[in-house]
C-alpha cells in the first residue's frame, strides 16, 4: 500500500468534495443513525477499504473515528460537541458483516450496526412521533425549544425562572415537528433457519423508510440491535432492531459443484437406469414406493416457469403406517425452502394470512405458510383432518399462486407460488 499521511487517509473517508467513502449514501445513513454508545461494524472487504489500512489496527480505528467526527459534525454544527458526546462509540472491522439472524445475541451485539437477511411477515399501521417542539410554562410564559433524544424520547422539560419552581413545560401543539414510524416483524428466512423454525425479531422503521416496507418481501436489513429499558421490575426487556436501511433481496440457490463433479453427474445421466438410482436414494429407509418416490421428485423439480399454474401440487393418499408422513419429512429436508405443518394443527389464518394481536393490543396482517414459503414447498400432513373451511382457503394459494386477505380494513395480496 502506498503510504499515506493521517491527514490524506481521513479526506479518503471523508473529504470536501464529498467524494470520501463515508459520504456514500450507505454509509451516512448508518453513520448519522449512531448514537453515542454505539458500536460501528464496517465490512473492510467493501469498497476496498483494506487498502487504507495502516500498520496499527488502533491507529486505523482512530482515523476511521475522525472521519465519522468529521460527518456528525458537517450534521450537527456548531448545536453539539460531537467529539466529547460520540466519545464511547466504538469501531468494529469484519470481513464479512452479513448474520444470521438465529446468531443475533445481547452478548455480542448489543448497540451494534448489524446486517442480516429477512422477510417481513407483519407490520403495525403508521404512526407518528415528535422530533422537535416547544414548551411553555404556564405561569410566566417562557417558551423553551425540546427535541426528542436518540429514543425519541421528549424529556420532561421544566422552567429555569426562580419563580416559578420548576413548574413543569407544556408542549404547545400549534409547533409541533413530527415524523412516521412504524413497527414491523422481521422473520429469518426458511433457508438460514435452524430446524425449519425461523427467529422473528420487532423492527422500527422511521421517517422515509416508514411505510415503504411491505410484508410478503424479502430484504438486507442494516440496523441497531438494542434493548428497550423499561420494565424495571422484572428486568426483563424487549429487543427491537432500528432499521437503518433496507435492500432488496435476491435469493438464489445455487449448487456449487466442481468441475469433476459435473462431469461425473453428465456422464452418469447419459447411462441407463440413472433416474431409478435418483429415485432409491431419496428416503433410502423406506423400501419400494418407487412410483410415488418419483412423483415427489417431480414435484420438487416443479413445471417451467413462465407457464400459468407452473407448480405441481401432489396429494399422498393411503392406509395408515404407509410411510405417507416419513416421505413428507423427507421432502421439507431437500427442499431448499420448506415448512413442514400437520393438519389438525393449522387453520386458514395460519396458512394463508392472519389477523394477530401483539402484546400491545394492536391487530398485524401476517404472512402464513403459503406465502411464507413462495418460491417452495408446503408440506401439510393429516390433511383430511383439516376442517372443510380451513382447506378451502388454500384454493387461491393452488390456483393462482397469490393469497388475499380483507379483513377489519386489511386488504393485502401476497405471492405465494409454493
Amino acid at each position: 500500500m502506498t503510504a499515506h499521511t493521517k491527514s490524506a487517509l481521513i479526506d479518503a473517508f471523508y473529504n470536501g468534495n464529498m467524494t470520501g467513502i463515508f459520504q456514500m449514501r450507505k454509509y451516512s445513513d448508518i453513520i448519522d443513525s449512531l448514537r453515542p454508545d454505539s458500536v460501528f461494524t464496517l465490512n473492510v472487504m467493501n469498497d476496498n477499504i483494506y487498502e487504507y489500512f495502516t500498520e496499527g489496527k488502533e491507529e486505523f480505528k482512530s482515523i476511521l473515528k475522525d472521519a465519522i467526527f468529521r460527518s456528525l459534525q458537517a450534521r450537527h454544527g456548531s448545536s453539539l460537541d460531537v467529539r466529547n458526546t460520540f466519545r464511547n462509540l466504538k469501531i468494529e472491522l469484519v470481513s464479512e458483516d452479513v448474520i444470521k439472524m438465529h446468531d443475533l445475541n445481547a452478548r455480542d451485539h448489543e448497540r451494534h450496526i448489524v446486517t442480516f437477511d429477512c422477510e417481513i411477515v407483519a407490520a403495525e399501521k403508521e404512526k407518528t412521533y415528535i422530533k422537535k417542539c416547544t414548551g411553555v410554562c404556564p405561569s410566566c410564559y417562557t417558551t423553551v425549544a425540546i427535541e426528542a433524544d436518540y429514543d425519541r424520547e421528549i424529556d420532561e422539560a421544566r422552567c429555569n425562572n426562580i419563580q416559578c419552581k420548576r413548574t413543569k413545560l407544556k408542549i404547545n401543539k400549534t409547533g409541533v415537528v413530527t415524523d412516521n414510524i412504524q413497527v414491523l416483524y422481521l422473520q429469518e428466512l426458511l433457508s438460514d433457519s435452524v430446524e425449519s423454525s425461523p427467529v422473528m425479531m420487532k423492527g422500527i422503521a422511521l421517517d422515509e423508510l416508514s411505510g415503504k416496507l411491505h410484508v410478503g418481501k424479502k430484504k438486507r436489513i442494516v440496523g441497531l440491535y438494542k434493548s428497550v429499558l423499561k420494565n424495571e421490575k422484572e428486568n426483563v426487556n424487549e429487543i427491537t432492531i432500528e432499521i437503518i436501511s433496507a435492500t432488496d433481496l435476491e435469493e438464489k440457490y445455487t449448487a456449487n459443484l466442481t468441475e469433476s463433479e459435473l462431469e461425473f453427474l453428465q456422464s452418469e445421466s447419459k447411462k441407463d437406469g440413472f433416474i431409478n438410482k435418483i429415485t432409491t436414494s431419496f428416503a433410502p429407509l423406506i423400501i419400494g414406493y418407487e412410483d410415488i418416490k418419483f412423483s415427489i421428485l417431480l414435484m420438487l423439480v416443479g413445471g417451467y416457469s413462465s407457464v400459468k399454474r407452473s407448480d405441481i401440487n401432489l396429494l399422498l393418499v393411503g392406509d395408515p403406517s404407509l410411510a405417507k408422513s416419513e416421505l413428507l419429512k423427507e421432502c421439507s429436508k431437500i427442499s431448499h425452502k420448506a415448512m413442514y405443518t400437520s393438519g389438525k394443527g393449522s387453520s386458514a389464518a395460519g396458512l394463508t394470512i392472519g389477523l394477530v394481536k401483539m402484546e400491545n393490543g394492536n391487530y398485524v396482517a401476517q404472512a402464513g405458510v403459503l406465502p411464507l414459503c413462495d418460491g417452495g414447498h408446503a408440506c401439510i400432513d393429516e390433511f383430511d383432518k383439516m376442517s372443510t373451511n380451513d382447506r378451502s382457503s388454500m384454493h387461491e394459494g393452488m390456483e393462482q399462486q397469490t393469497v388475499s386477505i380483507a379483513k377489519a380494513g386489511f386488504r393485502m395480496t401476497l405471492e405465494a407460488k409454493t
